[in-house]
């Protein structure tokens, strides 16, 4: 049943005011609902129910409403009601004619929408955190390491400090912490980054005329994987499914050269991946453009610098190798559309062979040169060495090659 509930002619005038208000908060019209349906003697369930609230919540307010004389209260000052014992006295005068200004009477504790939105500490209800807690917060996740774990969670360090787990969940979400996210990196060690990374964003702001420019790179060990068990089909309101082990059908190796004018692919699938796959694809371009300058860009595997390259290099001179940095694949274009591959074709299939995903993989390469559309490159020199420059500079690392170079001012974000 719930605590009694007593509620005065004046405080009820006043609740129904507010809830026929048009004015008035949704939260602020439930909970005077709650209160009125209270006084009229319903039970939590009966209430829950006409509403659509939760019990809980029916319960809380119906405890707020059971305090001795707090709607009279809070209602007596937003809703005087009129003396009925008292004569009547002269019309008040139109709003235009001057008049002694009304005497306010002081106003009892707080109005009506003051008093239902105030929330005390007690269970279930949100807390104020003091600007010491939030200081604490912060500081423990930046600087204190758990004993047992890698990272805090919210619930871990709600124990720790004595505070609930949404507590630190809404600082963390005020401060941008997010302990549970990890984001990998590499910084170039290479001290000719910056010299081969002017001569590849060279190549892609401003193409050599006359000649065509490729990205080169293998993706090796394909793996063919087949599923112990047929998956489920994608449905309305239910997605498809696969078990989660599989069984493997060997490996197979992508060499492939992506045209950065076109955006078409030439792709050919080995079982190995040494000098003489690599240039087999070299042959297959030369066929392509038996005219005319042709610029390479590629990684610095040691299958692209063997010395048979090297001598194939010698007897075909308007072929020109561009090196990207090491640690830099991103500055090669091939790896994204690698990652169209994987994530398109390669990552949820199943194949029970290789030779199934070498059909596959020259079937996607197929469709794709259908109408290939070309990754636009648009970040200039300046901009990567700044960015890396600030990123080196969070991190502490002094890198060789940006020695001399002038300092980049750090953008808070």
């Amino acid at each position: 049943m719930g605590l009694p509930v007593a509620i005065s002619a004046a405080a009820r005038q006043g609740l129904e005011a507010l809830v026929r208000a048009g004015n008035t908060a949704q939260k602020l019209v439930r909970r005077a609902r709650i209160a009125l349906l209270a006084g009229e003697g319903l039970t939590d369930s009966q209430i829950s129910q006409q509403l659509g609230v939760n019990r809980k919540t029916v319960a809380l307010w119906r405890e707020r409403a059971a305090e001795p004389g707090v709607w009279e209260s809070v209602v007596a000052a937003p809703f005087p009601q009129p003396d009925a014992t008292a004569p009547p006295g002269p019309p008040e005068p139109p709003a235009n004619t001057a008049a002694e200004p009304r005497q306010a009477s002081p106003p009892v504790g707080k109005t009506a929408e003051q008093r239902l939105q105030d929330r005390r500490p007690a269970s279930g209800l949100r807390r104020v955190l003091t600007s010491e807690m939030v200081k604490l917060i912060v500081r423990t996740t930046l600087e204190v390491k758990p004993e047992d774990r890698t990272h805090w969670t919210n619930r871990s360090l709600g124990l720790r400090l004595g505070v609930s787990k949404m507590a630190v969940q809404r600082v963390w979400k005020q401060e941008k912490l997010q302990p549970h996210r990890m984001e990998t990196f590499k910084f170039s060690k290479d001290k000719l980054f910056l010299e081969k990374l002017k001569d590849v964003v060279g190549i892609y702001l401003n193409p050599p005329a006359n000649s065509v420019v490729y990205c080169v790179d293998e993706k090796t060990g394909i793996q063919a994987l087949d599923r112990t068990q047929p998956g489920l089909p994608l449905k309305k309101g239910k997605c498809g499914t696969r078990t989660h082990d599989y069984k493997r059908n060997g490996t197979t190796d992508l060499f492939a050269a992506y045209n950065v004018a076109s955006g078409e692919v030439i792709g050919q699938c080995h079982a190995r991946h040494t000098n003489q796959e690599f240039l087999c694809l070299m042959r297959t371009l030369k066929k392509r453009h038996p005219k005319g300058e042709v610029h390479i860009i590629l990684d610095n595997g040691s299958n692209h610098r063997h010395e048979n390259v090297q001598k194939w290099l010698r007897r075909n001179k308007r072929f020109h190798f561009h090196f990207v940095p090491t640690s830099s694949s991103w500055t090669n274009l091939v790896e994204r559309w690698f990652g169209l591959l994987t994530s398109q074709c390669i990552r949820r299939g199943v194949f029970y062979s290789v030779q199934q995903l070498q059909v596959t993989i020259q079937q996607y390469i197929e469709r794709h040169n259908e109408n290939p559309k070309p990754f636009q490159w648009h970040a200039t020199v300046d901009q990567i060495v700044a960015k890396i420059q600030r990123a080196a500079w969070k991190a502490g690392v002094a890198l060789a090659w940006m020695k001399g170079l002038p300092a980049v001012p750090a953008v808070s974000t």
